[in-house]
């Protein structure tokens, strides 16, 4: 008799290569930009892990009273890889985040525990202004998050409840403290 186990990991990867050309000609100036984007995704739902990479490559040329300027860009805006182990999902490297303080890229590390109706986070980092975006301009940013979810609440009106506490650190040349809650 033979025995035969043969483990299958399954893999997804995805993604887009996206070219934007524009052009932008008026009496004063004649402006031309050419923009490369690559978004890669890949995921593992079997082990509850994927990872991302976006990055732009921007191309410019200016002609402004018959000086031309040109200018090449390039940028990653995310480069990340998440994992979820039984009750903690966290994710490592450079990725878009939103929170009360706004729309920003954060350098750092995201943890996240939840079990039944509680969950907890933690962030970390650097974070990083979006093209176009105001944000908040900080050296670091640390914060802290905590949540529980009541569901079918029996004989009540309300039958959901989330109720939210966090706090945030930014730290440049000074320290600013930030506790939001909520229900």
């Amino acid at each position: 008799m033979i025995i035969s186990y043969s483990p299958a990991a399954y893999s997804v990867i995805s993604g887009k290569l996206d070219t934007v050309l524009e052009t932008d000609q008026t009496a004063y100036y004649s402006r031309n930009r050419i923009e490369e984007q690559v978004d890669i995704n890949w995921s593992n739902n079997e082990n509850d892990m994927n990872a991302g990479f976006q990055f732009d490559l921007r191309h410019e040329e200016i002609e402004q009273r018959s000086q031309i300027n040109e200018q090449t860009d390039p940028q990653v805006n995310q480069l990340f890889f998440s994992h979820k182990a039984a009750d903690i999902n966290y994710t490592l490297g450079r990725f878009n985040r939103a929170d009360l303080l706004g729309f920003y890229t954060l350098d750092g590390v995201v943890v996240k525990y939840s079990h039944q109706n509680w969950g907890t986070g933690f962030h970390a980092g650097k974070p990083l202004q979006i093209e176009n975006y105001n944000v908040i301009d900080a050296g670091k940013i640390y914060g802290l998050d905590i949540n529980h979810h009541a569901n079918n609440i029996s004989k009540s009106i309300v039958q959901n409840i989330n109720s939210y506490l966090g706090w945030q650190q930014l730290q440049e040349d000074t320290k600013q403290n930030y506790i939001r809650w909520g229900f």
